[in-house]
This record gives structure tokens, C-alpha cells and sequence, in this order.
């Protein structure tokens, strides 16, 4: 089921769209699939489709799971990409975000449910908190980190009132990051609820976050972008200057400007 569906972007006035759903897997060669729902006529403000479908993974880490609205004519009227590992049992509601990747009003409401435990079997009301490892105490800073996180990451997130070790497996639309702690649940949390790890400590670096580089990316040649985080390897994460995104770059394919 869905609801206040946009129209396409070359609308005409008092058009009404005719939405069907397309459900697409991400990730491993034998894990991406693609399936369809029914068209529901002339409504664009709460279709529903009743559209069931079984999903297998091989790897749920590496795997995310997009949602788009059709019309019937092809046009793509909205969408959300969600980490598979991020999906919890029962019903979600998804904002959607419109053809431009705009935030709009949009949503889908979804039931989710695991077949043999699932992502979601580590995830329980009541966490018992001596599973996880708790953070050394130290002077009180939190080594934050206010720029982009890797996926993969080993961070110290703030959870319960209490920080803990856990590792960033991904990302959803609402710019929050799916954390896996140490004893195997997970959650949602926001990037300010989340900060570096202080006992990791990086390498040093000829680069620093922030400065303005030139990056190699793969055979199209060299772009500027900005650093955002180094790694313990030495490698980088960094912002393109035409914001496109952010990538992770070997040490050797990234030269000062």
C-alpha cells in the first residue's frame, strides 16, 4: 500500500496516474532479482496492491532492496533503497523519495517477516547489555567524526545511554546507518549517535579531511573531490566536486592538487 503518490514530472493538470510497483535485489550475481506488481487505475493517493513476493539471499550484507512506483506508462513516480540487512519483522513504513531523489510526501507501508531467524533474529526488545562490550573509559572525548562514514566501519555509537562497539553495515534513505554490535544485534541509528572509534588509531597520512585532491577513478581519468575520512589502510574517502557521491580511494590514485 502506498500513499500521495507524485505525478511524473511532465504531467499534465488533473492527470491521474496508474501505479504499479516494481521491487528490485542489489548485491550478489545470484541473489539480484526483479519482480512487478499488478496496475491499480486512476489512483494516485492510496493504491493498493496486495503484491507478495519470497526473496532469497546469499549474502544480506552485501544486498539492498529498491522500491519503485511506476506509472503504467514507465514513467518512475518515486523510490527508496533500503539495506536488506536494515529490515526488521512486521510492518515498515518507507518515505519514498521522487524521481529527482527529491524528498516528498510519498510513502509505502510493507511487511516484512524472515523465514529460518533472518537478519532480525539478533533483534529483541530487551538487549542484555554484558553481551556487548562496552567502550574503555577515557578523558570523555568521543573521537566524533562529523564527515561521511565507511560502510564496514568499527565505530562507538551511543546506545541506552551507555556507548558501545559496533560496526557499520548500512545505509538507509533517512540518513541513518544500520549498526551490527559485537553479540550480533543490530538497529538504526543516526550519524550523530554515532563517532570514531578511539582505539583505532589512523595512520599517518601525507592527506588530511578536508583537503581538495585529485582522485583517479577507474580509466575515465583524474577529478577533484575532497577528502572525508582516512582509513586505517592509508586509503581515503572521498567527496566528489560534483557531487555525485563519495567513493574509497587507494593512497597511489590520489595526488594533491
Amino acid at each position: 500500500r502506498a500513499w500521495q503518490v507524485p505525478k511524473p514530472q511532465q504531467s499534465q493538470k488533473g492527470e491521474i496516474v496508474d501505479p504499479y510497483v516494481v521491487l528490485k535485489v542489489s548485491g550478489l550475481d545470484s541473489d539480484v532479482c526483479q519482480h512487478r506488481s499488478r496496475v491499480v487505475k486512476d489512483n494516485g493517493y492510496n493504491p493498493t496492491w496486495d503484491f507478495k513476493e519470497t526473496l532469497s539471499f546469499r549474502s544480506i550484507e552485501l544486498s539492498t532492496i529498491t522500491i519503485q512506483i511506476k506509472d503504467d506508462s514507465g514513467d518512475l513516480l518515486c523510490e527508496a533503497v533500503l539495506p536488506t540487512g536494515c529490515l526488521t519483522e512486521g510492518f515498515r513504513s518507507i518515505s519514498m523519495h521522487d524521481s529527482l531523489m527529491r524528498e516528498c510526501n510519498a510513502g509505502v507501508l510493507l511487511r516484512c517477516k524472515w523465514m529460518d531467524g533472518g537478519p532480525n533474529e539478533a533483534v529483541v526488545e530487551k538487549r542484555k547489555k554484558v553481551e556487548k562490550k562496552k567502550v574503555r573509559k577515557s578523558d570523555g572525548s568521543r573521537g566524533g567524526y562529523k564527515g561521511k562514514f565507511l560502510l564496514g566501519q568499527q565505530v562507538v555509537v551511543d546506545w541506552g545511554g551507555e556507548q558501545w562497539k559496533a560496526r557499520l553495515t548500512g545505509r538507509e534513505p533517512n540518513s541513518q546507518f544500520c549498526v551490527l554490535f559485537e553479540d550480533g544485534s543490530r538497529c538504526s541509528l543516526p550519524t550523530e549517535a554515532i563517532h570514531e572509534d578511539p582505539d583505532i588509531n589512523q595512520p599517518p597520512s601525507p592527506y588530511h579531511v578536508g583537503q581538495e585532491v585529485l582522485a583517479a577513478w577507474g580509466d575515465d581519468g583524474w577529478f577533484k573531490a575532497i577528502v572525508s575520512h582516512i582509513n586505517e589502510d592509508s586509503s581515503c574517502a572521498v567527496e566528489w566536486e560534483d557531487n555525485s557521491g563519495w567513493n574509497t580511494i587507494p593512497l597511489q590514485y590520489i595526488k594533491a592538487l
